[in-house]
């Protein structure tokens, strides 16, 4: 009998009545499958040796999953989605993916282990959002595995995640927001929080640099957002997405805010003299130029409130507001989603539901339709 080369298989019967078979593979290694008849067991050997044909990896049971999701941070997802991102899937990889699922094996991997991640994360006090978070990039990272060949479906995709209630979103009220900007007149910080109330994300206002303000025309154009990267500090990156890049006009106050802002910032160059760092050319930054941490920045907006004895608000609702005032100025939908640099009509749905004098009004439009002469 002369010995089988690589490529080649053979289909047997076991002691207990189940068919296998197997081959050896171009590496050298001898891959084993089974099925409970002849034609189930040679179907899935054929499988196997179309995939190493078309040069891919053929699932085995050596590969554990913490090597995978390892494997597939620094070859797949790396350098191919904004750093933030990468830097939220690595927490979630290090902190509930691989100590739950990281010392199985990547082929072992079933249904109820994704369901067993469900129930063990919520026992530990995670929200059903961060679990469905972590059920995705899961998801993400098996549908890979899947697509490379390391293994032969994604169980991710079998099992429900638990349902995320949406969180209530936070606004100001019409008053409150009189109120902020009354307390904010004539500060140095004045264009700042006037910015986050026109619907600037927080890394897009804090990157803003001059060469994208043109006070003369009215307008500022969203090019970079500003952010904190591990080993490079505070950097300078693409927008969170193409419609990000956006243009906003300027109504006459917040010019003249601007304008302040410009000739304070000035006489901080001179009081800094060669200790002006002028980094970006950015237009908020600190007494010497150098430009302002998001967590200096939340410090901040969390001390306006207390003096303007507002509501304890987060900065990012102050977007919210913006969305929220657009809407109860009749703005279309849009132009809304245009103006907040949402990428789907569906985001900024998102805010109509929030205002009760949308709802107020709507009530009353559609009484006058009814009953009205």
């Amino acid at each position: 009998m002369t010995k089988r080369g690589n490529g080649e298989g053979s289909v047997y019967q076991t002691k207990d009545g189940r068919w296998r078979a197997s081959a050896l593979l171009p590496n050298g290694k001898r891959k084993y499958v089974s099925g409970r008849t002849r034609k189930e067991a040679a179907d899935e050997l054929a499988k196997v040796l179309a995939t190493t044909a078309r040069g891919g990896h053929v699932a085995t049971n050596r590969m554990s999953a913490g090597e995978w999701f390892d494997k597939w941070l620094s070859e797949d997802v790396e350098g191919s989605v904004r750093y933030s991102t990468y830097q939220d899937y690595t927490g979630i990889v290090r902190l509930h993916l691989k100590p739950f699922l990281g010392k199985k094996k990547l082929t072992q991997l079933g249904p109820s282990d994704v369901a067993r991640l469900h129930r063990a994360l919520l026992d530990k006090g995670l929200s059903a959002g961060r679990v469905v978070k972590v059920h995705r990039v899961l998801s993400k990272s098996l549908k890979v595995a899947q697509r490379w060949g390391y293994i032969d479906r994604n169980v991710a995709e079998l099992v429900t995640p638990p349902r995320a209630t949406d969180r209530e979103m936070e606004f100001f009220t019409k008053d409150e927001v009189k109120k902020l900007i009354t307390t904010i007149r004539g500060r140095d910080d004045e264009a700042r929080w006037l910015l986050a109330l026109l619907g600037l994300r927080q890394g897009e206002a804090l990157g803003l640099r001059w060469k994208d303000v043109d006070l003369d025309a009215a307008t500022l154009t969203v090019r970079v957002a500003l952010q904190r990267q591990k080993g490079k500090g505070l950097v300078l990156v693409e927008p969170k997405s193409a419609s990000s890049r956006r243009t906003l006009h300027l109504y006459p106050d917040l010019v003249n805010s601007l304008k302040a802002r410009k000739t304070g910032q000035a006489k901080d160059r001179l009081r800094a003299g060669n200790r002006w760092a002028d980094t970006y050319d950015l237009v908020f930054t600190d007494e010497t130029g150098h430009p302002i941490d998001a967590g200096d920045d939340h410090d901040a907006w969390e001390a306006l409130l207390k003096t303007a004895e507002l509501r304890d608000v987060r900065l990012h609702d102050a977007r919210h507001t913006a969305a929220t005032l657009l809407l109860l100025s009749g703005v279309p939908l849009r132009a809304a989603m245009e103006w907040l640099g949402h990428s789907q009509v569906s985001q900024t749905m998102r805010y109509t539901h929030v205002a009760p004098e949308v709802s107020k009004d709507t009530a009353q439009r559609l009484g006058d339709t009814m009953f009205g002469a």
